[in-house]
């Protein structure tokens, strides 16, 4: 079974995979796929820690490849050590660079973890366009808005 899994940076979105993830066979063989979208700059919670970050670095560039490695390393750590996973680091129009991502090699499905915080909507914008144009099942993993309400779609 291949996965791929995506999310936007985002602890809440990061805790939402992680809950779903807990629940696969960990004795199961699967291949990963754990992507994260980088550049270009865009309302997410993954630009709000790499320019958080950009005072550390100086540079912008390198304040979001640590981010992205980062994420993708929290990512990475949900799976077993038996389980085979690649790491993308995604650039260019967000939906684009999943379709690209995802076609490379076709996933059984997709997961994606979305926040449920201060960027949810501009996130959304790009799942929901994404899930429109992708050929594959995905599976939505909503983080908890930091308000504790309920969840809008």
């Amino acid at each position: 079974m291949h996965l791929f899994v995506a999310f936007d940076g985002s602890d809440d979105g990061y805790d939402a995979l992680r809950a779903l993830v807990g629940e696969f066979d960990r004795t199961r063989a699967r291949s990963v796929t754990v992507a994260v979208l980088a550049w270009p700059v865009r309302e997410s919670p993954i630009w709000e820690k790499a320019l958080e970050r950009r005072l550390e670095f100086h540079d912008l560039h390198e304040a979001m490849a640590e981010v992205a490695h980062v994420e993708t390393g929290r990512l990475r750590a949900l799976f077993p050590d038996h389980a085979t996973v690649e790491t993308v680091i995604g650039e260019g129009v967000p939906v684009e660079a999943m379709l690209s991502a995802t076609s490379a090699e076709a996933p059984d499905f997709v997961l994606v973890g979305v926040t449920g915080g201060l960027h949810r909507q501009a996130v959304l914008e790009i799942v929901g366009e994404f899930v429109a144009r992708t050929p594959f099942r995905v599976v939505v993993a909503n983080g908890k808005p930091a308000d504790g309400s309920a969840q809008q779609p």
